[in-house]
């Protein structure tokens, strides 16, 4: 067990060093610089802030000693927000888009994995074919467009929750749930396929033969193994949940991580896009991590040594 993780944990920053080094590369490629854009400034005023950020020394430098800021935790100072570091825009950032997408994905796993089983438990009926197109639906849809949904219709229609905005927990309903969508129909889709699998495997049989109620065998024998796929595929989830609250924040209005990773990327702010990028790939290797590690102990066939 220790011998895996270790590895994973050597994986992962394997990972987030090659996201640190292709962010970089392919910033210092675009033409011009952060400064370039500015109209009016005099050059050396320009040059005093390229000495700053220490964008007059050669790539190499800069990406050496990036690497050691990041090793030590200092992501530096943003280009665009004076006086301000990279981890305080972060720190400031996170908290929103964190709320966003806990609650997407507290609300959106036990929803689907109840529709996935029931699904199963009627495979073939109206029911199943109904919850089978509702989840490709869900799955279908991208995020911000059932957000502009839920806003027109929870907000503008019927007035129950604010249409943007951020400070209460009302506002964070609408956000959540336009993500929490995806990942019901996504959780939905891959229990149903594990259920069906499983309910014809001889252990589940046997266990129905000895009296067993249905709840018991259902979720203390089937379901266990049934969401093994689910489990694995936590770190893709977890990422398109990153990804779609870009966009759910922009719709929303929100102050998180997302309106600062467009922003930066708009404003050529290399410091703030590297940060950022290198934070979401060590959150997102986290996520992978966590999925194996899970499947490991719902299933003692999985040896982590090997």
């Amino acid at each position: 067990m220790l011998r895996y993780l270790l590895g994973r944990i050597a994986c992962s920053a394997a990972a987030v060093w090659l996201v640190a080094t292709l962010t970089f590369l392919l910033l210092h490629a675009v033409p011009g610089d952060p400064f370039s854009t500015e109209k009016g400034v005099p050059q050396v005023v320009l040059r005093n802030l390229a000495a700053r950020y220490g964008l007059d020394r050669p790539l190499w430098e800069q990406y050496c000693r990036y690497l050691g800021g990041m090793l030590r935790g200092d992501l530096g100072l943003s280009m665009r927000y004076p006086n301000r570091t990279v981890a305080g825009v972060i720190a400031q950032g996170f908290p929103c888009s964190a709320a966003v997408g806990l609650l997407a994905l507290s609300f959106g796993f036990p929803a689907g994995c109840l529709l996935g089983v029931a699904s199963a438990l009627r495979r073939g009926r109206v029911s199943d074919r109904l919850l089978v197109g509702a989840a490709l639906v869900g799955v279908s849809v991208p995020g911000f467009v059932a957000a502009s949904f839920l806003q027109y219709l929870f907000g503008v229609r019927w007035g129950l929750l604010p249409v943007a905005g951020w400070g209460t927990l009302r506002h964070l309903v609408l956000p959540s749930l336009s993500l929490g969508l995806w990942v019901a129909a996504v959780s939905a889709r891959l229990v149903r396929a594990g259920m069906v699998d499983v309910l014809g495997e001889q252990y589940v049989l046997y266990a129905r033969a000895k009296g067993m109620p249905g709840r018991v065998v259902v979720f203390r024998h089937a379901f266990r193994n049934a969401v093994l796929p689910l489990a694995s595929a936590l770190g893709p989830v977890a990422a398109h949940v990153v990804a779609g609250t870009f966009a759910v924040e922009q719709v929303f209005g929100m102050p998180g991580l997302g309106k600062h990773f467009v922003q930066a990327a708009c404003n050529l702010d290399y410091t703030l896009v590297m940060g950022l990028a290198v934070f979401y790939a060590a959150l997102l290797s986290a996520a992978v991590l966590a999925g194996d590690v899970l499947c490991a102990a719902l299933d003692p066939r999985i040896r982590l040594g090997g």
